[in-house]
């Protein structure tokens, strides 16, 4: 038997000056388009680890903060990986190996693409239990090896567009490679996400609704719904589990089992994620529907689990999965933080109640703020904001007043450390009483009147983005901060320039930037005219469909100027390769070399 730190795939391969062990010469040459500047990061980087600030800030262009992000390891972060032997199939550049590796027990991280397995290497090269293969998994000897097999964002390609026979062999030959009571993690979109239905083109493609109406067009990858994927899992003879996941697997803040859409807290299931879900960067695509009312109307109706973003499928080889807790109903993360302010927050459904337990994901200090971790029982309730999007004038106008008087009271009751993050988004309605169900970070000495101007700047972006523009009288983001102030009884001066001062400063300490570019980031978006957002003009001519038109218009035209750009660059590749030829055949001529003497004395004569 070979020592415990030892695998068949690592006692073949030959290590390169990299420390990858290849297993497959040659490889694979796909690339996303940001690997040179993944590679600036790592080299730069002093801290590659799991989460790090350093990394995220220096890799976050796209696409390469995609293998940057901090957000990566949460997709399996609720599962506990001590004792394990995992393999990642797949790897890439190391985002989600670096988190399986600070974890596991071992990691052979393998991945095809040499230029990116280097960067893997890079990644891990400090994790002494952790090693990078260059290969496919055809090159890992097929014994039972691994407890965890891991693939993100891979199970879509293998076999191509009608590749479902070499799906269900891949997936074979993963459960060859698993212990006893072994797994495997796969991750991959939903081709029935809610984003897709939204208007956001195909992930891979770059289409239109091409994975909704089923791939009618070919293309090297296939995504499933998810009763699809399960009987591919089920077929090569594994037992599938299956989880959403928001906004996708990429960057998850959400994922969640079907039992959480089952049980009372089923509205964090579209209260957590943020709407509309980011897009692809190469494919941005129109939003034409409100995503987040879809969701909503799906999860409340009993439809969510055949539509989230993502999946994550947990899939035992030998009966039932055993990876993800059995009374975790969800676990959600915050986004985009840096690592001392990030937490991480299960919902556990244990002896008939539902508890949040919120945990820090790093350390170190978070002054000036305070932030409070630990339990607490799930609070079942109407969303207050939501009450907002759908009151009418009078009863926002109440509910505005109930706020503010809500506020002014939390804070004069406090100790002096004052949780700023009292705005609707984060109150819910129980019974007649107002509750806060997310008062995590606190400041000292805050104006309430201020923190109420600040709750209202936030509540103002929220409602522009669900409600209709014609609800309002105002016409931009910025007037209807102020509209709401006036309903809520403010009379006097406008704060608005204080209340965004004072988000550009908390988001610039919590997320990192500057404040003044935050800053700027606000203003521009509160000067957004209310009719531009996605409830606007919904009319065939110059609405909804021209908007879907004008997008798919605008990607086509600059992909044909791309195609133009490439050909022109293939043809003076081209033409540079025959200048070349030409070249280096008159050079080799015997009348060039006859003529050197007369060169010689023509470049003497020149330089005198």
């Amino acid at each position: 038997m070979g020592h415990p730190d030892d695998t068949p795939a690592r006692r073949l391969g030959r290590r390169d000056e990299s420390g990858c062990l290849v297993l497959r010469e040659g490889g694979l040459t796909w690339q996303h388009g940001g690997e040179s500047a993944t590679a600036r990061a790592l080299e730069a980087a002093t801290d590659r680890s799991d989460m790090s600030d350093e990394l995220a800030e220096l890799g976050s262009t796209m696409p390469a903060a995609f293998d940057c992000a901090r957000e990566r390891g949460h997709l399996l972060r609720m599962v506990d990986l001590e004792g394990l032997r995992v393999l990642e199939v797949g790897a890439g550049c190391g985002g989600v190996a670096r988190s399986l590796a600070e974890r596991c027990t071992l990691l052979d991280a393998l991945e095809p693409n040499p230029l990116r397995a280097r960067l893997a290497a890079r990644r891990l090269e400090d994790v002494e239990s952790a090693r990078v293969l260059v290969g496919e998994l055809d090159d890992v000897p097929a014994e039972p090896t691994y407890d965890l097999i891991v693939l993100v964002g891979l199970l879509e390609y293998v076999g191509g567009w009608q590749g479902h026979g070499e799906r269900v062999e891949f997936l074979r030959g993963l459960a060859a490679r698993l212990r006893r009571g072994g797994h495997v993690a796969c991750a991959i979109e939903n081709r029935l996400g809610v984003r897709y239905f939204a208007g956001q083109p195909d992930d891979h493609s770059g289409m239109l609704f091409q994975g909704v109406e089923d791939h009618p067009r070919p293309y090297p990858a296939r995504t499933y719904a998810k009763s699809e994927l399960e009987a591919l899992f089920t077929t090569a003879g594994l037992q599938p589990s299956t989880f959403g996941v928001f906004p996708d697997y990429r960057l998850p803040r959400l994922v969640f089992s079907d039992a959480l859409l089952e049980s009372e807290a089923r509205p964090l299931a579209w209260r957590v994620p943020s709407f509309p879900t980011p897009p692809h960067p190469s494919y941005p695509g129109a939003q034409v529907l409100d995503e987040l009312r879809l969701w909503q109307g799906l999860a409340a109706n009993g439809m969510g689990s055949q539509f989230p973003n993502s999946f994550l499928v947990l899939a035992g080889r030998d009966g039932d999965q055993k990876l993800w807790p059995p009374d975790l109903l969800a676990a959600f993360y915050s986004a985009g933080r840096r690592r001392r302010f990030a937490t991480e927050t299960r919902v556990v459904g244990a002896g008939g109640a539902i508890e949040l337990r919120r945990r820090r994901l790093g350390d170190g200090d978070t002054a000036p703020f305070r932030q409070h971790a630990g339990r607490q029982p799930y609070r079942d309730g109407a969303a207050l904001i939501e009450l907002l999007a759908a009151a009418g004038d009078d009863e926002l106008a109440a509910w505005l007043r109930r706020y503010s008087v809500y506020v002014d009271a939390e804070l004069a009751g406090s100790d002096g450390s004052v949780p700023f993050d009292l705005w609707p988004g984060n109150l819910i309605v129980a019974g007649e009483e107002l509750v806060a169900v997310d008062t995590e970070l606190a400041l000292d000495g805050m104006d309430p009147h201020l923190v109420v101007w600040r709750g209202l700047l936030l509540t103002a972006l929220e409602l522009a983005a669900r409600t209709v523009p014609e609800r309002w009288s105002s016409t931009t983001r910025a007037e209807l901060v102020v509209e709401l102030a006036r309903a809520a009884g403010i009379d006097g001066p406008v704060r608005l320039d204080e209340a965004v001062e004072l988000q550009a400063g908390i988001y610039a300490a919590i997320f990192g930037g500057e404040p003044a570019d935050a800053a700027a980031t606000l203003i521009t978006g509160l000067a957004h005219p209310l009719s531009a957002n996605v409830h606007g003009t919904r009319d065939a001519g110059p609405g909804l469909l021209a908007r879907s038109a004008a997008a798919e218009a605008e990607r086509d035209a600059a992909r044909r100027r791309v195609d133009e750009l490439q050909a022109a660059l293939d043809s003076q590749s081209t033409e540079r390769a025959r200048v070349a030829t030409a070249l280096a055949a008159i050079e080799r001529s015997k009348s060039w070399r006859l003529t050197a003497p007369l060169r010689a004395v023509r470049r003497r004569r020149n330089a005198s």
